[in-house]
């Protein structure tokens, strides 16, 4: 992450994108932030509400614009669909249902990685966040969540065929419940 310091020391950068393992975006958000640039930065935000506090306070300190990668919100047909609501071209919109399947946590032979690490967040954070930022494009904000989070695979190992194994430390399977506004 040596560039990063380079480009936020540089006056031609306006703007800088955030790539990084979710547990360096509040960092590398803020250090933007504060050099005085805009931020586009991936999914989830950050592993922790105050965190993501933290990224907020700082852009909104040093007025610069940011945005989060949810590169799902980007399809034409969703844009369609979200007119279509809006338009009442649909009716009443009374339930949503959104499904995000990833088969990378199902293999319990599969190496540990930072996903698994409390600094990754966690399914719903990670690969959840899609059908949360999905379901909030379409149908606007959420005024009340549930949430069930389960750790399934408990362990893994610390690389392929390892016998030492690393606990899994976050949820692997999440369910939400919401109200929309």
């Amino acid at each position: 992450h040596e560039g990063y310091g380079a480009l936020l020391a540089d006056p031609e950068v306006d703007a800088v994108y955030i790539p990084l393992p979710n547990s360096e975006h509040a960092e590398w958000t803020i250090a933007a932030a504060r050099a005085g640039k805009h931020v586009l930065c991936e999914k989830p935000l950050a592993p922790t509400s105050i965190e993501a506090l933290d990224m907020l306070r700082a852009a909104e300190a040093a007025k610069v614009v940011t945005h989060v990668g949810f590169n799902y919100i980007q399809n034409p047909l969703l844009a369609l669909a979200r007119d279509m609501v809006a338009a009442g071209e649909l009716g009443e919109i009374t339930d949503f249902r959104g499904v995000h399947a990833e088969d990378y946590m199902a293999d319990p032979e599969a190496p540990h990685s930072f996903r698994h690490a409390k600094e990754g967040g966690g399914a719903l954070a990670d690969i959840g966040s899609h059908i949360v930022g999905m379901a909030r494009f379409l149908l606007g904000p959420m005024s009340e969540v549930y949430a069930q989070l389960d750790t399934v695979v408990d362990s893994r190992p610390i690389e392929r065929c390892s016998k030492e194994r690393r606990p899994v430390e976050v949820d692997d399977v999440a369910r939400l419940l919401v109200r929309f506004e």
